[in-house]
């Protein structure tokens, strides 16, 4: 989410969302709305900034560990819980991860192990309505390659491969009965894919 500047930007915002979530009720009642925040220490701007509840169905945080040691369950909770808490507590909003990668020079491998801490019991546990995460699946060469599968390349595509199979294989053993994976591919071409992984709750 881009803030804006100035002394009226946050009503600005506020009247903005509230504009749209009243377009979409009228015309296209099926879409749902997400208020994601740019992540911050400070739960405060989160309220400051906040559109009326009843206008969103989703809120959302862009998430990118800065240093090696912040890709944990344990790091993502201490950091998310409370924001995860606070704006799901009425049980009907959801939360997703928006965004997420590392902002490291790592191999693919690393980058899946932090997908495996996003992915894990205790981050399921802590965040029960936490939905839903998106992979930022790019390379950014005058940054970082942020990608976790490259399409054409069936060597590089490998440990995400058998990350997912190792997954199925969990919950066909009844290991993961919580959540069940699927994934799908967003973007108009290869350098802007984004890699989701959904969990659907299990009746």
């Amino acid at each position: 989410m881009i803030y804006g500047s100035g002394s009226s930007a946050m009503q600005d915002f506020k009247t903005a969302f509230g504009q749209v979530a009243q377009a979409c009720a009228d015309i296209a009642p099926d879409v749902r709305l997400v208020y994601s925040p740019n992540y911050d220490p400070d739960d405060a701007v989160y309220d400051a900034w906040a559109p009326s509840p009843e206008q969103y169905q989703f809120v959302a945080a862009d998430y990118y560990p800065d240093v090696a040691n912040q890709a944990t369950a344990a790091d993502y909770i201490k950091k998310l819980q409370a924001f995860h808490d606070r704006y799901t507590q009425n049980s009907t909003t959801k939360m997703i991860i928006a965004e997420t990668s590392l902002k490291l020079n790592v191999t693919s491998q690393t980058r899946i192990d932090w997908l495996r801490q996003l992915a894990s019991s205790s981050v399921r546990e802590a965040m029960p309505n936490l939905v839903s995460l998106s992979w930022y699946n790019v390379d950014v060469e005058s940054e970082y390659d942020y990608r976790i599968v490259d399409p054409p390349n069936d060597d590089y595509n490998e440990p995400f491969k058998r990350f997912i199979e190792r997954l199925t294989a969990r919950q066909s053993n009844g290991a993961c009965r919580s959540a069940v994976p699927s994934l799908r591919y967003a973007g108009s071409a290869v350098r802007r894919q984004v890699l989701k992984y959904t969990r659907r709750y299990a009746s």
